[in-house]
């Protein structure tokens, strides 16, 4: 697979939270009861992204497709 990464150079005026903690992060939608991060519907980086120690997944199910960004570990 390839990975690809949103980080960038570290001076997103937006993003004051350290790594690892996505809650001011506009890249991530709410929090999921599994911990995960939901995806917004406007996330358009591909399945694998590697950002802020999540990784872009998706799984299909009865109802489609579902995205989400799992902590990686």
């Amino acid at each position: 697979k390839n990975v690809t990464s949103l980080s960038g150079s570290g001076n997103d005026a937006n993003n004051n939270s350290g790594p690892g903690d996505p809650s001011g992060d506009s890249t991530f939608g709410p929090l999921l009861p599994s911990g995960d991060r939901a995806c917004l519907p406007s996330d358009n980086s591909p399945v694998g992204t590697v950002h802020s120690g999540f990784m872009k997944v998706q799984s299909v199910g009865i109802f489609g497709a579902s995205c989400s960004w799992t902590e990686v570990k």
